[in-house]
Order: C-alpha cells, then sequence, then structure tokens
C-alpha cells in the first residue's frame, strides 16, 4: 500500500472513530473494518485485552466511549508504510475522563486487506500513563462508607443485563456488584442458607443491612439520581413489587434468552469494569 492511501484510509478510520466516540451510530466505522477483525490492546487498564469480531470490537469502542462519556477524541501525526499491506500510524489521543483532560500517544499497527483493516495492535508511547489514564479509577468514588453492595448471580445474563442497566444510571458509583459466586458473597450473606442466597438478589447497606428479592427494589432506586420518585411508588406496593420481582426470578432463564447476545456482552463488560473499580480502591 503506498503511502497516500494509507493516509486517506486511516483518515476515513479516525473521522469514523471520532464520529462514534462522540455518540454518532458507527455505521462509516463498521464499514471500514472486517468482519474477522482483532483489535489488541497491551496493558493492565480495564480496556487491555484482545477482541475479536466486530461485536467485541465494537463493544471495545462503546467501553472507551463511556469511560469518556463521549469526549474521547484521536489525531493522526505520521503513517508509514512497507512493502506489505501493514500501515503505521502515529496518533494523538484526547479525552476528558472524571472532569480531568488527558492526553497520550499510540502507534497503532494495522493490517490492511481490500481497504478494511482486519487487524490493529495499540501500542502506546507511555504505556504506565495510558494504564492509569484508562484504569476506570474513579477520583470522586464514594468512600466505602457510602457504598452499597449489590449481591446477584453471575450465571444469570438477564440479572447482569438489568444491572448493567442499574450501574449506567449510577453515575456517582454508589452501587457495587459482588457476585454470588465469589467467596466475599458467603460472607457478606452468613444469615442465609446456599438455597436462600442464590434465590434473589441483595442488596447490603453502608451500615450493613440486608434487604433481598422485592424488599430491595427501592431503597436501590433511593441511591440512584432521579430515582426518589421511582422508589416511592415501589414502596407504596410492597406486596406487589415482591410478586413482580418473584415472577421475574422464576423466569429469568426465559427472559435471558430474550436479551440479544451482544447486549448481554456489554452488560457483562460494564459489571466486570464496576468491580475491577471497586478491587482497585
Amino acid at each position: 500500500m503506498n503511502r497516500e492511501a494509507a493516509i486517506a484510509l486511516l483518515d476515513r478510520l479516525h473521522e469514523a472513530q471520532n464520529e462514534f466516540y462522540a455518540g454518532g451510530s458507527g455505521a462509516a466505522l463498521k464499514q471500514l473494518l472486517a468482519s474477522s477483525i482483532t483489535w489488541t490492546v497491551p496493558g493492565d487498564s480495564c480496556i487491555a485485552g484482545t477482541y475479536r469480531g466486530l461485536g467485541e470490537v465494537f463493544d471495545y469502542f462503546r467501553r472507551r466511549r463511556d469511560l469518556a462519556d463521549q469526549s474521547f477524541g484521536m489525531k493522526r501525526r505520521d503513517v508509514l508504510v512497507g512493502d506489505g499491506d501493514r500501515v503505521a500510524a502515529l496518533t494523538d489521543g484526547f479525552a476528558t475522563i472524571r472532569d480531568v483532560d488527558h492526553r497520550w500517544s499510540t502507534v497503532g499497527l494495522y493490517d490492511v486487506v481490500d481497504q478494511r483493516i482486519t487487524a490493529c495492535w495499540l501500542l502506546p508511547l507511555d504505556q504506565h500513563a495510558f494504564d492509569a489514564i484508562w484504569s476506570g479509577a474513579r477520583p470522586s468514588d464514594p468512600p466505602a462508607e457510602r457504598r452499597w453492595t449489590v449481591v446477584y448471580d453471575a450465571d444469570c445474563g438477564f440479572c447482569k443485563w438489568l444491572l448493567s442497566a442499574l450501574l449506567r444510571w449510577d453515575r456517582a458509583a454508589h452501587l457495587h456488584p459482588i457476585a454470588l459466586q465469589q467467596s466475599e458473597a458467603d460472607d457478606l450473606l452468613q444469615e442465609l442458607t446456599p438455597a436462600e442466597r442464590m434465590a434473589s438478589w441483595h442488596l447490603i447497606s453502608p451500615s450493613g443491612e440486608r434487604r433481598s428479592g422485592g424488599e430491595a427494589v427501592a431503597p436501590l432506586l433511593r441511591v440512584l439520581p432521579a430515582g426518589r420518585l421511582p422508589a416511592a411508588g415501589f414502596a407504596r406496593f410492597p406486596r406487589l413489587t415482591d410478586r413482580g420481582y418473584r415472577w421475574g426470578a422464576e423466569h429469568r432463564t426465559q427472559l435471558s434468552k430474550c436479551v440479544p447476545s451482544r447486549a448481554k456482552r456489554r452488560a457483562s463488560q460494564r459489571v466486570h469494569q464496576r468491580e475491577h473499580d471497586r478491587q482497585t480502591h
């Protein structure tokens, strides 16, 4: 590939990425990526990993977009080409994350076939600084005494999908998920039998008070922004709330089948990211 063609392709790629990171649909970006694409990000941050296929790669893009609250952008600096179809691009990135402005530089190694990217290896010039920027750490995280613990079933795709929606709502990061399958959950739920633990989700307040099933709905909503009004509605009808919760819990396997696989993957990544944030604080 000659240098002019490589620059034109990478400029289209960066323009499409910037449009997606600003909240766009990603339709133009998808046209530039092969269906079998792999995208590799080194390091120890919460975006590090190897992503295979359009679904996983777009989940990775969404994660960066969400972490940067749609402020992430890129600007090409230089491009190197050789005799084959591999292209190297020096790129500057910038984003405002948790009200802090960040800038960094990376070298992207791209494999290109028929004007589509088939693979990318991202190489930060300062790996330590890059990991710190994308660690998912929140300087404004509430202290431990103000955190609410949500104990959930990690084997339930529908449960994680609902929990992911709550975590997205929870901008202040008051909620901290712990899977029922973790030993930490056993310590938190010592007074319950194994069957009782797995029968529902559990909400534990900063003071250690536990509520389970439908009883936990209203207290959880009160923690969330603008959640007091719906919380009041659920609190007014506790029996109906509990019956509704029980019905959902009993049919969660069937309900999980109604959630698209891609949505469940994104939900799982969001939940795991919040768990990672909790473990690093």
